[in-house]
């Protein structure tokens, strides 16, 4: 359907009902961690699992806006905390495939941001070496 009517699709859940699922993943994102076998029997599990595997297609079908998919980006990071159950961790890597296929550059400075084991070592040393917030200091 995205792709037989484009813009309209595009704007519209761009709009209305892109903010709607970032809210309750945001949401919800806390009442899933360090939760118990019991809450993947409650409907906030099934409703968090149903948007998480079904997120990264969403966003490849629709062409939304970088900074669209970066608010993505920001809200399914909870989701890859070990303190999330398994299933959520693994929905969550799957739309940060999908986002890396999308946006390669800033999805890695994004999750490089966020942890980074060792500093990226410029290329030449005409190059500035770059400290991202991630970086253990060694």
């Amino acid at each position: 359907m995205s792709s037989a009517c484009g813009d309209f699709v595009r704007r519209r859940v761009s709009k209305e009902v892109l903010p709607k699922i970032i809210a309750f993943l945001h949401k919800n994102h806390s009442s899933s961690r360090n939760s118990g076998k019991a809450y993947q029997f409650t409907l906030a599990f099934k409703t968090q699992l149903l948007i998480l595997s079904e997120f990264g297609a969403l966003c490849e079908n629709v062409d939304f806006s970088e900074a669209d998919l970066v608010d993505v980006a920001h809200v399914c990071v909870y989701y890859l905390s070990n303190h999330q159950p398994l299933s959520l961790q693994k929905s969550a890597i799957s739309v940060f495939e999908s986002l890396i296929k999308l946006l390669p550059d800033a999805m890695w400075l994004f999750l490089n941001d966020i942890y980074c084991p060792v500093a990226p070592e410029p290329p030449h040393p005409s190059f500035h070496r770059i400290q991202l917030a991630g970086t253990r200091d060694v």
